[in-house]
């Protein structure tokens, strides 16, 4: 009987990990709104963070697609991704602070998807990509 509820637990936690995971997958299209960059050593990160908004329109119009932290090495807040492939280093932060103000000046389209938060929530920035004016 404790084998088949300990199979059960597994199966459904199983089923739980790939429907977030799954969602977690799902690209979303926007347009960079707001960027800033803060290089100071918090609970975002020993590098600090880039923070941006993500809007549906261009020039920050049409629907909030969502406020995020891209958060550097070391990172604890919550509102940072758990998975340690989203975190940037005390170099590649600035620099890519710089090319995500490029983007939004020139109204280059955004692509990402959300990943799992050091909270255990999925809402955190995962992997994104930005190219082209459209």
């Amino acid at each position: 009987m404790k084998t088949l509820i300990a199979i059960a637990c597994l199966t459904v936690a199983s089923a739980f990990f790939l429907e977030r995971e799954a969602q977690a997958a799902t690209a979303i299209v926007g347009r960079l709104c707001s960027i800033s960059y803060n290089g100071n050593a918090s609970g975002y990160g020993a590098s600090g963070y880039v923070q941006i908004s993500v809007y549906a329109g261009n020039d920050c119009s049409g629907a909030s697609l969502g406020s995020f932290l891209l958060c550097s090495e070391n990172a604890t807040d919550g509102a940072c991704a758990a998975n340690q492939s989203y975190r940037f280093t005390s170099t590649s932060l600035p620099v890519l602070a710089q090319m995500l103000l490029s983007a939004r000046q020139q109204n280059t389209k955004f692509t990402f998807s959300k990943q799992i938060c050091n909270t255990g929530s999925l809402g955190c920035m995962g992997p994104f990509t930005f190219a082209g004016s459209q």
